[in-house]
């Protein structure tokens, strides 16, 4: 348990920016300011820029939830070619990414991720329990494959851990 700059105690998420929603009252101190978490790596300081790609609207507004409680920017796609359009304006920090969807799945949106050379760290979720696309989910710019569902503290970390994973050319 962490304690905000106006004194009250921080139990939901280890690296939150600021005070949550629930406790705003009588805190106007801004941003916490503290080392890295040991288990994520990153200052909360950090402003991360975490896209989203998932065909389910609830799985999506979920995360962007999660993610912005967190003081995440996010973005969510509802395909992997709306994705690719969106690159034209803003690259993502990390991409949470489902590996079966219709149309693009995941592995093939980070196989083209690869072919135009965008090293994008990515974090595969899924609700099936398949052989194959869960293998090459695994490979290439990913760090973990999760399946759904999944804790918050599982995605978090996950997330952490894309973040610092140096690019391997």
């Amino acid at each position: 348990m962490d304690t905000l700059p106006c004194g009250k105690a921080e139990t939901r998420v280890p690296w939150a920016g600021s005070c949550p929603p629930s406790s705003t009252q009588g805190c106007d101190q801004g941003p916490i300011s503290r080392p890295p978490h040991p288990a994520y790596g990153l200052v909360m300081t950090d402003r991360l820029f975490v896209a989203v790609v998932d065909d389910d609207p609830s799985i999506r507004k979920a995360l962007e939830r999660l993610l912005r409680t967190v003081q995440m920017e996010v973005k969510s796609f509802a395909s992997g070619e709306s994705f690719l359009l969106s690159l034209q304006q803003r690259e993502p920090d990390c991409l949470v990414l489902d590996i079966r969807m219709p149309g693009m799945m995941g592995p093939d949106l980070r196989d083209r991720l690869v072919a135009l050379k965008r090293r994008i760290p990515i974090v595969f979720i899924t609700a099936h329990a398949e052989g194959g696309a869960a293998e090459r989910g695994t490979s290439g710019e990913s760090v973990d494959t999760l399946r759904k569902p999944f804790g918050d503290e599982a995605l978090l970390e996950a997330i952490g851990r894309s973040i610092r994973r140096p690019n391997v050319e």
